[in-house]
């Protein structure tokens, strides 16, 4: 019942570790506690993707992003919870990423390369150390991009139906 309230609102919780040691202690259950888990994981890997690829933003949206939390006071929320603002940029970080949560540089700065021009490297015979410095110095595009729908896989099934849904873009 409690997932399934979580999921029908559409919400992610941008939970820390010791924030799920805490409801632990307060008796939710590790269904519940999987759930919102592996949705705050898909959100952040589907942020990263966005940033990582430029194919789609989620711009100052804030409902659109994991909401901060304060478990001791039983708080959520932008503007209720002390966060950086999801629509502010942080330079080297996708927008919405929690404040705590530490995120590498962004390193790529070369030409955009996709999976078919990776796939056609490899058969024109590019050393396998080229194509994987071409990986780590390009942004890629066309990764998570189906026609003008972004697909985002989820393990298992799980995940935040709001994203997984076939937003458009």
């Amino acid at each position: 019942m409690i997932i399934q309230r979580v999921r029908e609102s559409g919400t992610t919780y941008a939970l820390r570790g010791a924030d799920f040691a805490k409801l632990k202690v307060d008796g939710v259950p590790d269904p519940v506690l999987d759930y919102l888990q592996q949705a705050f994981v898909d959100d952040l890997d589907l942020q990263t993707r966005y940033w990582a690829t430029g194919e789609a933003s989620l711009g100052a949206c804030s409902w659109c992003y994991p909401q901060p939390v304060d478990v001791d006071k039983l708080q959520s929320g932008f503007g209720v919870v002390p966060a950086t603002p999801p629509g502010r940029y942080q330079a080297g970080r996708p927008m919405g990423m929690p404040d705590w949560a530490p995120y590498p540089e962004y390193p790529p700065f070369g030409a955009a390369i996709s999976v078919a021009d990776i796939e056609q490297m490899s058969k024109d015979s590019v050393p396998e150390a080229e194509i994987i410095e071409r990986i780590n110095h390009s942004p890629l595009t066309n990764v998570i991009r189906r026609g003008r729908h972004l697909h985002h896989p989820h393990p298992a099934g799980c995940g935040s139906e709001r994203f997984s849904a076939g937003s458009s873009a």
